[in-house]
This record gives C-alpha cells, sequence and structure tokens, in this order.
C-alpha cells in the first residue's frame, strides 16, 4: 500500500527546544508527551485543531487500539491543565490551540499561511467550565481574547517585562499590545476590503497582516493615521493597488509609498477615519 503524498500542511518540524520543555517534562507520562508531539503535524499552520478527543483519537492516534476517547480526554484536559493546549469554543464547535505554537514551528516569510479551523478571536470566547468539554473547574480560566497571530508578540513582550517591574508592568504592557494590536487588525481589515473590492477572489489574510502592520506602528514608529491614510492612497493608485497586496507588502514598502504619495497628495487625513471604519465594521458584525 503507497503512502498518501506529503502536503505542506502535513510537512513539519519540530524545533529542537522541544526537548527543553518545562511544561512537557511536568506531564504525566510518556504516552501524553508522545500525544502532544504527534498533535502538532494535524494541526494548521496556526496551531488549531479539533477539541474533540474522538476526532483526536480518530485522526491522531488511529491505530493506537489503547488509546480510547476517555484515555485521549483525560491526556488533553491534563495539557490545558499545565498551558501546554488553549481550549476554545467556536459557533458550538470545540477546538484546541498548540500554546506557543510560532516557538516550535518555522514559516517561510514569503508566502501566507494557511488556517483550516477557525481561531479565537472573539472577546468573549474564553476557558470556562462549561465552555468547553476539556476544561475543568480546576483548570486555568484564560482569556482567549488575542488572535494566533499576536498571542507569540505578547508572550515575548511579557517576559521581557517580567524581571523589570513585576507582574504590575506586564499587565500594563500587555494591555498596551492588545490595543495596538486591535488597531492593526482594523486596519488589516481596511486594506483586505479595499482589495476585495476590486478583486473578490483575491487571496486576503487579515488576521495576519495585523501583525506587520502592528510591527509597522510599533517597530517602524509610523503613525496610525499615517497608515491608514497610506492605505487609502495605494489602493486608489493605479501601480501601486497592484503592487501592495498583503501586510507585509505595506510594510516593505511603505517608505516608498509615503514618498509617492506626498508627490500627488496632502499629508494624512487623520485619525477619524479608522475609528469611523471600526464602527462600520462593528454595526456589520452586530
Amino acid at each position: 500500500m503507497s503512502n498518501p503524498r506529503t502536503t505542506r500542511q502535513d510537512a513539519k518540524l519540530l524545533a529542537a527546544n522541544v526537548s527543553r520543555s518545562r511544561k512537557l517534562a511536568e506531564l504525566s507520562s510518556d504516552s501524553v508527551r508522545l500525544l502532544w508531539t504527534w498533535l502538532l503535524p494535524h494541526c494548521d499552520e496556526y496551531g488549531n485543531f479539533y477539541g474533540e478527543p474522538d476526532l483526536v483519537r480518530g485522526t491522531v492516534v488511529p491505530r493506537l487500539k489503547h488509546w480510547d476517547d476517555e484515555k485521549i480526554k483525560k491526556a488533553l484536559m491534563e495539557m490545558v491543565a499545565k498551558g501546554l493546549i488553549l481550549a476554545y469554543s467556536v459557533d458550538g464547535e470545540h477546538y484546541i490551540h498548540i500554546d506557543r505554537w510560532e516557538d516550535f514551528q518555522s514559516f517561510r516569510a514569503d508566502r501566507d499561511r494557511k488556517n483550516i479551523f477557525p481561531t479565537s478571536t472573539c472577546d468573549d470566547t474564553h476557558l470556562t467550565p462549561t465552555s468547553h468539554p476539556l476544561v475543568t473547574q480546576e483548570s486555568p480560566r484564560t482569556e482567549l481574547n488575542r488572535t494566533e497571530l499576536n498571542r507569540t508578540e505578547l508572550n515575548r513582550t511579557e517576559q521581557k517585562h517580567k524581571n523589570v517591574d513585576n507582574n504590575a508592568a506586564v499587565t500594563d504592557v500587555t494591555t498596551e499590545e492588545d490595543e495596538s494590536m486591535g488597531i492593526a487588525a482594523v486596519l488589516a481589515s481596511r486594506l483586505s476590503t479595499l482589495i476585495l473590492s476590486r478583486d473578490p477572489k483575491a487571496k486576503v489574510n487579515p488576521s495576519e497582516w495585523a501583525v506587520h502592520i502592528e510591527r509597522l506602528h510599533r517597530i517602524d514608529k509610523r503613525e496610525w493615521d499615517e497608515i491608514a491614510a497610506v492605505i487609502d492612497w495605494c489602493q486608489q493608485d493605479e501601480f501601486w493597488q497592484a503592487n501592495i497586496l498583503s501586510g507585509k507588502k505595506l510594510r516593505e514598502k511603505f517608505t516608498q509609498l509615503v514618498a509617492a504619495k506626498k508627490r500627488t497628495v496632502g499629508e494624512p487625513k487623520g485619525f477619524a477615519g479608522i475609528r469611523a471604519f471600526a464602527a462600520k465594521a462593528k454595526e456589520v458584525e452586530a
């Protein structure tokens, strides 16, 4: 019997630093550690997978007969308790996310990643004893109101500040980073909407683009109103609208875009447009 062709989705590499993971070492058995390891190649490129034990068993360990649904559930619950996976629900369906996914995987920067499973991006999505079968009263209550793409950036920022000013500083930094990612997400949605208005079949990924836009503000020191104005302008310019088709490309070409824009129009129109767009987006969702 021939093996099916390995797809890009299946071909994942496990980073060597997993061997030094304290949380993995604290799991109760090698079997649970093995299950965690085998979960990874089945996750989508954002580290998300089914959260139902029967689906995990049928997909991850279909030939290990001693792994029944109850054993799978106990193993997954232990991973949740240790913080190795995060459990969340979307529209009544249950999913899991591999915590620190980006630390254990590497992805090419020249292509967009694909998400098969929905990500936890809603403010009201969180771990509670009633929202997910893998979560009990004893499980940690962890709010999942951040996108997967900004989770790594936030975790690294929190870790960097822990030794500076204890937990208070971490809380302040997290709040600031959350707000920054929220604005970046609005602008990423704005960019994708403008692209889709010209080409409804265009491939857009606003959740990933938001990371590049947030870095454009935080690292490159570009103001939000300037970014918003450049997005609007470049998607109206005949040349640049065909070349700026992602958040990554927007950041790469931003200096050129600013120079080109100044040759044709005045200064940025201001931050009000962002707020108006965000308000309209909320109306549509409602």
